[in-house]
């Protein structure tokens, strides 16, 4: 019998990635893809007959929903703070007593909340969240850290739903190019980029020691690809549940050292007049992006030792060099700037209760 699988946010650059390469496994299996836009999605569903395109958006909660009770697999890398969706799509799963299963996507983001208690700008912490050593902390955040009241429902579904087998991945900053149908690019890095052109000189926040884990896109959807494989055996050797978090890291680079990088490599290619690095203030970051003043001067860093345990996950990149190279080669030659893309609206939508 072919697994049913739903998929959200599949135009985009986590979920295209992850598509592509369960797509190239299992051909035969069945995908409902959900797209605001079925001209995103280029050829796929012509190339696989398996693919039915289901046009919506996550305001589409009955839509949600009755595809949700149709599949065996839902796969959600649309919005991560989107509430109602996700309650739709839980019910869907639990309208039956059939075993089903969710792989939701949250972000590191939520591991900023230490700093911005704290107050800390640009000094590195000492403090790496291990989803298997920290998980009752991670489990048990306040509701104010970022994305957590979206990975409460999703970590206690099964409370409500019993036959809903649950798994949240959570990402750091990702780098490298994508090889989806829609968004190819990553957020972080473009944006460093196109915002160190257009002032004309990089810039770190303070001492630019504040670190985030980054994990490659291909590595990143070999998460993903893993715990689908292990919901389509029925759960396999994967953690589901109240306890299924999953962080996915290839390394850490600290901002400042992440930045100099950036400004060495646009300097080569004649982007910068200089590859010397500001040292701002996060008032004076937040005036050059609201993102730059909130996040990039605090800390985000984790220990997936959940996928390296469970799935059998390592991995392939850890030297992200090659990778900083590629992504500013390609946003320089770029005809769009990915910001100019987030501001058309290709980027999930605000948290929404």
């Amino acid at each position: 019998m072919s697994i049913k699988v739903f998929a959200t946010g599949v135009t985009g650059y986590v979920g295209g990635d992850a598509l592509h390469i369960i797509l190239q496994a299992h051909p035969d299996w069945q995908y409902s893809l959900l797209v605001r836009d079925r001209t995103r999605l280029g050829s796929i569903a012509n190339e696989y007959p398996s693919v039915r395109v289901v046009e919506g958006d996550l305001n589409s909660v009955g839509l949600l929903k009755s595809e949700a009770a149709a599949a065996d697999i839902v796969l959600h890398f649309a919005s991560s703070d989107d509430a109602p969706a996700v309650r739709a799509i839980l019910e869907g799963l639990g309208s039956d007593s059939k075993t089903r299963f969710l792989i939701h996507t949250s972000g590191a983001a939520n591991l900023l909340y230490d700093d911005m208690i704290s107050g800390n700008v640009g000094n590195k912490s000492t403090k790496v969240y291990d989803d298997l050593a920290d998980i009752a902390t991670i489990t048990s955040f306040p509701d104010a850290v970022f994305h957590r009241p979206v990975d409460k429902l999703v970590l206690e579904a099964s409370n409500k739903y019993p036959n809903v087998r649950t798994a949240v991945v959570c990402p750091p900053a990702i780098i490298g190019v994508g090889r989806g149908p829609g968004n190819t690019r990553t957020i972080q890095i473009p944006m460093l980029i196109e915002l160190s052109r257009k002032r004309g000189k990089a810039f770190q926040l303070g001492k630019g020691e504040a670190t985030w884990n980054l994990i490659h896109i291909h590595d990143l959807s070999d998460v993903y690809y893993r715990l689908t494989e292990a919901a389509a055996a029925g759960g396999g050797k994967a953690d589901w549940g109240p306890e299924a978090y999953y962080f996915a890291e290839g390394g850490e680079l600290e901002w400042g050292a992440l930045t100099k990088r950036v400004a060495t490599l646009l300097h080569e290619a004649g982007a910068l007049e200089s590859a010397e690095v500001d040292a701002v203030s996060a008032e004076e970051a937040g005036e050059i992006h609201p993102f730059f003043g909130m996040a990039a001067g605090k800390n985000s860093r984790s220990r997936a030792s959940r996928a390296r345990k469970v799935l059998g996950w390592s991995p392939k990149i850890e030297d992200f060099e090659e990778s900083l190279r590629e992504a500013v080669e390609v946003n320089l030659k770029a005809k769009v700037g990915r910001m100019e893309e987030i501001e058309q609206g290709r980027f999930p939508a605000p948290a929404k209760e």
